[in-house]
C-alpha cells in the first residue's frame, strides 16, 4: 500500500459524514420554515405517552382529546370505556374497548371487559365471543370462563357450559360460584335428559 494514498475507509467514513451533515443541514432548514406553534406541537406528538397524562385525564372529554393525539395507546381507550361504562353509555363504552382491543389484541383484559358490556347490552353471541377470545389469551381466567358457562347454558348449549366450569374447577377446585353453577346445569341436562326420554 502506497503511504501516499489514503485508507478506503477513512474516505468512506468521511463520505458518510458529509452525508449526514447534509441531512442534517435539510432537517433543520425544513425545521425552521416551521412555524413555531407547528414546531411545538410536533415535539409534544413526539413526547413518548406517559402514564401520568392518561392518570391525569379524568372525564370523557379529556380522555377523547388523548385519544385522537395518541391513537395507539390502548390503555387511552379501555379507561374511555371504563368511563362510559359508568355513566351506563354502554355502546360508547363498547366501541372504545373495541377499538383498545384493536390497538392491543393480546390484552385478555380488554376482551373480558368487552364481553361483560355486550352481556349488559344483551349481545350475548359477541359476549361470548370477547369471552372466548379473553380465555384465548389466557387461559387460566375462571370468572371469564364462569361468564361463558353462563351464556352456553342461556343459548342451550349444556355439554359446552359445563366444560367451561370444570375447567374452572381444574384451575381453582374451591370455586364455589362455579361448583354451584356446574350443580344447576347439570340437574337442568338432566331434566332436559329425563324429559326427552318420555
Amino acid at each position: 500500500m502506497d503511504p501516499e494514498e489514503p485508507p478506503k475507509k477513512s474516505i468512506y467514513l468521511l463520505l458518510l459524514f458529509l452525508a449526514l451533515a447534509v441531512c442534517t443541514y435539510y432537517v433543520l432548514a425544513k425545521w425552521a420554515k416551521l412555524s413555531p406553534a407547528v414546531r411545538v406541537d410536533a415535539v409534544r406528538t413526539a413526547i413518548a405517552f406517559d402514564q401520568g397524562v392518561l392518570d391525569s385525564a379524568n372525564t370523557a372529554e379529556a380522555l377523547e382529546a388523548l385519544s385522537k393525539k395518541f391513537p395507539n395507546q390502548a390503555a387511552i381507550f379501555e379507561k374511555l370505556g371504563a368511563t362510559y361504562l359508568k355513566a351506563n353509555n354502554l355502546k360508547e363504552a363498547a366501541k372504545n374497548l373495541e377499538r383498545a382491543g384493536t390497538v392491543n389484541p393480546e390484552n385478555f383484559g380488554t376482551f373480558n371487559s368487552l364481553g361483560n358490556v355486550y352481556y349488559l347490552l344483551g349481545d350475548r353471541q359477541k359476549a361470548a365471543e370477547c369471552w372466548a377470545q379473553s380465555i384465548v389469551i389466557n387461559p387460566t381466567q375462571t370468572e371469564c370462563r364462569i361468564n361463558l358457562a353462563v351464556v352456553y347454558n342461556e343459548q342451550g348449549r349444556l355439554n359446552e357450559s359445563l366444560g367451561q366450569l370444570h375447567e374452572v374447577l381444574k384451575i381453582e377446585p374451591e370455586n364455589k360460584k362455579a361448583a354451584e353453577t356446574l350443580k344447576k346445569i347439570t340437574n337442568k341436562k338432566a331434566k332436559k335428559t329425563f324429559s326427552h326420554k318420555l
